[in-house]
């Protein structure tokens, strides 16, 4: 599960090196995420599909398989049913565990923490993580998780070490050992947590080689519930309650899955719109920003050129309206320029936008016979200017068809292979994805 700024760094060397990019992956597992929740469809990426634009399905071979055929004949109906029959053994108790929800990763913590540390000397620590406080008995020899990157220690985030001692200082306090390294109390609070249980994003890839439990089956989707099986290396290791599975799992598409493509600025990922309104009049703003609504507010009603300071007096109100990640500037003023379009034949002069009128396009006659295009003109232009630099080609010998052209400096480039389908299928596929960037280039030109 490469972060978004990893893979823009690999783009980016890829761009400059003309390197050759090999990835391996499983993409029925989890959908790549980040820290603020932003899901990137990395499979249909622009960047991706220039870096590796060969896919291969790779052959089961059972000596190097990470799981066992019973293991992949299970994963293999499941893809394709979205159903599972198999009666699994119920939770037992064990210090591997995999869940959904974090209700349930602070309980389970718990419980195997309270397991561990029975007739032991204990230290119960107030862990930091995720913005909340856990409390938990901590010994020697329990097994940690490592929540951030610490380079200088050449330990990462979700790598696992034990405890190997507990010391007390000159001055009383803890000191904590692990992998040769001494963290002082605050540090081991905010760089570990007990490893006992892991919600299931972050066992993506790994592998887990003896009995674990599977909680919250009822609550994960396809890819979740794949991604928790997938861990195993022998389908009797895996625990749950077979009565909370549900009759099909779906692909639950998060509300805001992101296409990356070659333009990468993470601070746009933050974007939305937002509306002001007026508490005694019927009044309305739209804006976007990348920034705390509640700092914009204050903006505005400090700034006389802007449209809501003469009315500051009359309790202005501020309200998120739409997610809008966008991949830069331009792209957000769009999104906002259609939502204002929108607003204004809504609401009429009620919008305070200076756009609130649509505009119209007319037809000026000179007497030099010059005329002004109108908006469906230009883009019925632009589009025929675009088709034709972006034509389809054939290459019969290679069983392939492509288009590549420069426009304004930047590479367009698509290939759809018809080797193991029939042409007209590679043709339909092709096309579409030339008419989305005719459509997309005509926009940005417009």
């Amino acid at each position: 599960m490469t972060p978004n700024k990893w893979m823009t760094k690999l783009y980016q060397a890829f761009s400059k090196y003309k390197l050759t990019i090999y990835m391996f992956g499983d993409t029925n597992q989890c959908d790549p995420v980040e820290p603020t929740d932003m899901f990137y469809d990395y499979f249909k990426s622009v960047p991706i599909t220039e870096m590796c634009p060969r896919r291969v399905e790779m052959k089961y071979i059972e000596e190097y398989a990470r799981y066992d055929p019973q293991t992949r004949d299970l994963l293999t109906k499941f893809l394709k049913s979205g159903s599972i029959k198999h009666q699994f053994q119920p939770p037992q108790d064990s210090y591997y565990n995999i869940c959904y929800l974090n209700k349930t990763r602070r309980h389970v913590t718990q419980e195997c923490c309270n397991r561990f540390t029975e007739n032991k000397e204990y230290y119960e620590i107030d862990f930091k993580y995720q913005g909340h406080r856990e409390k938990y008995k901590v010994t020697t020899r329990m097994p940690m998780l490592v929540t951030q990157n610490m380079r200088n220690k050449d330990m990462f985030n979700m790598e696992q070490y034990n405890i190997d001692n507990v010391e007390e200082n000159e001055d009383g306090n803890l000191n904590f050992i692990l992998n040769g390294t001494i963290f002082s109390h605050s540090d081991f609070c905010e760089s570990f947590i007990p490893s006992f249980c892991v919600k299931v994003y972050k066992y993506q890839g790994g592998t887990i080689s003896t009995p674990y439990n599977i909680y919250d089956v009822e609550k994960m989707d396809k890819k979740q519930l794949y991604t928790a099986l997938s861990t195993t290396t022998e389908l009797n290791h895996i625990h749950l309650d077979t009565t909370k599975l549900n009759p099909k799992y779906e692909i639950r598409m998060p509300p805001l899955t992101v296409t990356v493509n070659s333009y990468f600025n993470d601070d746009y990922h933050s974007g939305q719109i937002y509306k002001i309104t007026f508490e005694h009049n019927n009044k309305l703003y739209i804006g976007s920003s990348i920034r705390n609504v509640q700092e914009l507010l204050n903006e505005h009603v400090t700034t006389k050129s802007s449209a809501i300071y003469q009315y500051k007096g009359d309790n202005p109100t501020i309200t998120p309206m739409i997610r809008a990640p966008c991949k830069d500037r331009q792209e957000l003023n769009r999104v906002e320029a259609e939502c204002i379009r929108y607003y204004s034949v809504k609401y009429g002069d009620r919008l305070l936008n200076k756009q609130s009128v649509p505009k119209q396009t007319v037809k000026i006659e000179y007497k030099h016979q010059a005329q002004i295009e109108t908006e469906n003109q230009l883009r019925d232009r632009l589009r025929q200017k675009f088709g034709d630099k972006l034509k389809i080609k054939d290459d019969p010998m290679n069983k392939l068809l492509y288009y590549d052209v420069k426009i304004d400096g930047k590479r367009y480039r698509s290939v759809a292979k018809y080797k193991k389908q029939i042409k007209e299928e590679a043709l339909t596929k092709i096309t579409a994805k030339q008419q989305q960037l005719i459509g997309d280039l005509t926009i940005q030109w417009e």
